[in-house]
Parts: C-alpha cells; sequence; structure tokens
C-alpha cells in the first residue's frame, strides 16, 4: 500500500498539470439572424441571455433579444434599430430610427421599446446598462455628442454637467455601465480622445504611444470597476493602470468585454499575408490572449471575428462568419477535464485501496 501511495503521489502532478493548465474549449451557438444574412451580438447577461443587430427577411437591420429564440424589438417607425446592453432583468439599451428615418433616438427595452430623446439635437443612443437599469450613451447636444447618464427618476442627464468645466474634458460617450453605477466611455482632454471612468470624479485612464496621435477609448467595465478597451489600436485593461494586452499577431486589436473575473473579450487581426483577417479572442492573466478559433469545434462552419461581451460565467457573445454571411453566437465554456480526471483518479486511488486491503485479510 504504501508503495502505492509513493507511485501516486509522484505521477499524480505530471497527469494533473498539463490539463490544468490549458485554455477552457467552448460550445458553440449560432443565434442566426433575423431571416437575412447578417447578425451580431452585442450584449450579454448572467442568464446566457442575448441582443444585437440582424437583418430581417426584408433586408433592415433591426435590434434583437434572444432567449432561445431570436426576437425582433422593432423600430420607431424608422427602418434600423440596434441593442446594445443587456441587464439580468433582460432590460435592453439600444437606439431606433424614427419615421422616415429623420433621426436615430436611445431606447429602454422593458418588454416595450422607450424612447429617451436627445440633448436638443438629432441622434441619440443608449449603449450600456446596470441591474438597475441605469444607462449610459450619447446624445447630440446641437454641438455634437454628449455622454448620459439615465435612470428612471432622472431621466437623460448630461455627464459634463456633473464634472466641473475648469477639469477641461468634454465627455462625448458612455460606453458602459457597471452596477455601482461606474462609467467608462471616450472624452476629450487637451485635445486628444482618452478612454475615461466616471464615479462621480472623471477619470483619465490615459494612453499608449503608437503611429499618430495618441488616443484610447473605453468600451467596457466590470463590477470592481476594471475597464477595457483599445488605445492606439492595441487591447488595454486597466485596473488603476493602463495594461496594454498585446494581440494576435496581426495588428489592430481591441477589447469589447471584461468581466468580474478579470476576463476579455474582443477582436483582434491575425497574421495571415497579405489579407487582414480578423479573430475573436479571449484573454486571461493565466493564459494570456487566445484565439477563440482554437478553443471550438471547426465543424461549426463558424469563423468566430469578434466577441462583444462576456458575463462572469465565463459565456461570451459575438459575430462570425459563416459562408457568405455573418452570424451572431453564444459560447458556453465547457467544462474542463481536470475534475475529471481529478475524480477519476480518486475513483481509481480508492479501488486500489481497497483491492489492497482485500488482498491483505486473504492474506491474514
Amino acid at each position: 500500500m504504501k508503495s502505492f501511495a509513493l507511485t501516486f503521489a509522484a505521477f499524480f502532478p505530471a497527469i494533473v498539470v498539463p490539463v490544468v493548465c490549458s485554455a477552457a474549449s467552448y460550445s458553440v451557438v449560432d443565434l442566426g439572424t433575423l431571416g437575412g444574412t447578417f447578425g451580431v451580438a452585442l450584449g450579454l447577461n448572467a442568464k446566457g441571455q442575448v441582443t444585437g443587430q440582424a437583418t430581417t427577411l426584408a433586408g433592415a437591420v433591426h435590434a434583437f433579444f434572444y432567449d432561445g429564440t431570436m426576437h425582433d424589438l422593432g423600430t420607431f417607425g424608422g427602418s434600423g434599430s440596434a441593442g446594445n446592453g443587456i441587464n439580468a432583468s433582460g432590460q435592453i439599451a439600444g437606439s431606433a430610427q424614427t419615421v422616415g428615418n429623420a433621426a436615430r433616438h436611445a431606447f429602454f427595452y422593458d418588454g416595450t421599446m422607450h424612447q429617451l430623446g436627445t440633448f436638443g439635437g438629432q441622434n441619440s443612443e443608449a449603449l450600456g446598462i446596470n441591474a438597475s437599469g441605469q444607462m449610459t450613451g450619447f446624445a447630440d447636444a446641437g454641438n455634437g455628442n454628449h455622454a448620459f447618464l439615465y435612470d428612471a427618476i432622472h431621466g437623460m442627464v448630461d455627464l459634463n454637467t456633473l464634472i466641473s468645466p475648469s477639469l477641461g474634458w468634454l465627455l462625448l460617450r458612455g460606453s458602459a455601465i457597471n452596477d455601482l453605477g461606474q462609467i467608462t466611455g471616450e472624452g476629450l482632454i487637451g485635445g486628444q480622445t482618452h478612454a475615461f471612468v466616471f464615479d462621480g470624479t472623471v477619470h483619465d485612464l490615459g494612453t499608449v504611444s503608437g503611429v499618430g496621435s495618441p488616443s484610447s477609448r473605453g468600451y467596457a467595465i466590470n463590477a470592481s470597476g476594471q475597464a477595457t478597451g483599445s488605445s492606439n489600436d492595441r487591447v488595454f485593461l486597466y485596473d488603476g493602470t493602463m495594461h496594454i494586452l498585446g494581440g494576435l499577431g496581426g495588428g489592430a486589436a481591441s477589447g469589447y468585454g471584461i468581466n468580474a473575473n478579470g476576463q476579455v473579450t474582443g477582436g483582434s487581426y491575425i497574421s495571415s499575408g497579405s489579407t487582414p483577417t480578423l479573430h475573436a479572442f479571449v484573454y486571461d492573466a493565466a493564459h494570456g490572449m487566445v484565439d477563440l478559433n482554437s478553443l471550438v469545434s471547426p465543424l461549426s462552419g463558424l469563423v468566430l471575428e469578434s466577441g462583444g461581451a462576456i458575463n462572469d460565467a465565463g459565456q461570451i457573445a459575438g459575430a462570425a462568419s459563416i459562408g457568405e454571411e455573418f452570424h451572431a453566437f453564444l459560447l458556453t465554456p465547457v467544462p474542463e477535464p481536470s475534475s475529471l480526471v481529478l475524480c477519476s483518479l480518486a475513483f481509481c486511488a480508492v479501488a486500489a485501496y481497497l483491492s489492497c486491503r482485500r488482498l491483505r485479510r486473504r492474506a491474514t
């Protein structure tokens, strides 16, 4: 029995470590479209419900809600709409065109599409929503777009009215909002476009050097206030400091979603000769940036091009090409085999122990 234990202890790490250190694989669901040939997922909640936009049979691009079935959210009488963010209650932030496509207005959807209006200009769009139904986005103020914060009590509030003009900021766009009400987005400071986090105070996320004028944009924020986006065509993760995550070897890359575990998803060009090819990625601290196409079965027929959102369970929603069409997708992590391996080894150990005990009893 002692020799068995020593042998088991010696081989256990060699068997388990390679399994534990491998990136998770995913099952993939093709969400399809609304009858046309185009679909993209932009928002994902904890229940695996998805929102985005897709073409109808008539060719119009409409916002959708997916809960196992694609539901067309319609418009405000115009031809197009988009769903950009979704919370755990299934409430959606987006935008839709008005009659005659005269304007495009932000909406709040809770089973009915509610129009939010603008700051006096023509267009607006809601991009992010949290568990309380607070939303952020941008609205035309007559002299350009201004970032906003919306809630049911105060309506749509210009974020620029909540900060001192002496700071020199013009907040242009709120991209995402977490359950604490922290917002990330982009604004102008010193004539440059910088990503920010707003929590009552504006925090400049800075930029990294690159070709042309330094710039950055924040696209997603998690419950801890970590943010992701792009700076000079490179993915960043901000946790009080801007960390550049790199790419998949082909140039421009951007992070579009981040979860509570610090996993990031987005899109990055890969190195593929002279033809630019965009691939979806997932990043975590243990594995770095991994091409999602290497983690799904090629039998799906999908080429995953961009990860639009990631929830705390690690599910990812985004967009993929399939033949000549473009479809929304939903990935779900497949349980890593490490737990199965450990269970099998434990079972074998118990079985060996019992077998040894039986042999020893017979011998005595």
